[in-house]
């Protein structure tokens, strides 16, 4: 797969400019200075596809954030993580390869301005993290860091707040002096809050761009056009513990065929205080050219052309420390072999 919103090892002069933004912050920040943030994830992950034996891995994540203020309506951002080659979301090492397959990668590079003279509005550039309001991971994966420029604008009225969002990444530079291309995003989401935390959400977002939807080869794949069309509404419910639920559909208006996605999901619990527990379930339908498969890429199965049923629970033993148990089975929808799939992912995450 080529590389998408860039290879983890590129550090071209946009994210330098960046850079050289943090220096300047470092030197003029006040006491107390910032101070960096760590995520480091521990995964033991077991992969069986149906007809091709059961896969073993041990999978580490290390990311290293600092915020860092350059004036009261500058901020900058900047991401160190560990980050598998070539790979747009995956931010996991796996143990007992090559570490020159798997490098240190900048994942977050950004400048965030807010003007004073209109409230509520941020405009950020760089390398950034995922600016768009996101209900689940059918359409962007977690880890998706685009690079490009965004105007965002949000502003809360009593219980309600608005969410608008418009923007320009670069999707994909072609190695051979081929023509750069782009993705844009718009989006609009609500939300109205209530006094026991509990909210409701809903929105929509558009995500053209030029690049074909999938990586298929067939002849009329150059043809089609990835224009993703999301729509979502999500929402918790405060009784005794929260009840969250998630229903979030895709379609790419290009596709004549196999261009549509849902995803439906139901959470109990919450992680936030010690000893908290939280049980999940989700489903999900992707079909192959719903949307870009990199977009979709995940620590279990990656791509689209699936259908998935997922359980999870997590604990929080400690206030730094969450343990959490994912069980994955699906099958794929393009009839490629092998057809079932199987997953079992043991993590364990610290953040100091």
């Amino acid at each position: 797969m080529r590389s998408v919103f860039h290879r983890p090892g590129d550090a071209p002069w946009r994210r330098r400019i960046v850079f050289a933004a943090l220096a300047v912050a470092a030197a003029r920040a006040e006491p107390p200075p910032p101070t960096p943030e760590f995520d480091l994830r521990l995964r033991q992950v077991r992969l069986d596809r149906e007809g091709a034996g059961a896969i073993s891995e041990t999978r580490l994540r290390l990311e290293a954030r600092l915020e860092a203020p350059i004036s009261d309506a500058v901020t900058a951002v900047v991401a160190l993580a560990t980050c598998r080659q070539g790979a747009p979301v995956a931010a996991e090492a796996t143990l007992g390869e090559d570490p020159g397959d798997l490098p240190l990668a900048v994942r977050t590079a950004s400048l965030a301005w807010r003007p004073e003279t209109v409230p509520g509005l941020t405009l950020l550039a760089g390398k950034m993290e995922a600016p768009w309001a996101r209900a689940s991971d059918l359409v962007w994966d977690d880890d998706v860091r685009p690079e490009g420029g965004a105007v965002r604008w949000s502003r809360a009225r009593g219980a309600l707040d608005a969410l608008a969002l418009a923007g320009a990444f670069i999707l994909r530079d072609d190695d051979f002096g081929g023509e750069r291309e782009y993705l844009y995003a718009v989006q609009m989401a609500a939300r109205h809050r209530w006094p026991d935390r509990s909210f409701a959400l809903a929105g929509a977002g558009f995500y053209p761009s030029d690049t074909p939807a999938s990586d298929s080869g067939r002849p009329s794949a150059r043809a089609l056009r990835c224009r993703p069309l999301e729509i979502f509404a999500a929402g918790t419910w405060e009784l005794y513990f929260p009840v969250r639920g998630v229903i979030h559909y895709v379609v790419n208006p290009e596709a004549e065929r196999a261009r549509a996605g849902g995803l439906a999901g139901l959470t109990i619990g919450r992680t936030d205080a010690i000893h908290g527990l939280e049980l999940g379930w989700q489903w999900r339908r992707i079909e192959s050219d719903a949307v870009q498969p990199a977009f979709t890429d995940d620590t279990l199965w990656p791509g689209t052309g699936r259908t998935e049923h997922r359980w999870r629970v997590a604990y929080r033993p400690a206030a730094r420390l969450l343990l959490s148990l994912v069980w994955s089975e699906g099958r794929r929808l393009d009839g490629a072999a092998p057809d079932g799939l199987r997953a079992v992912s043991l993590e364990a995450r610290a953040e100091f």
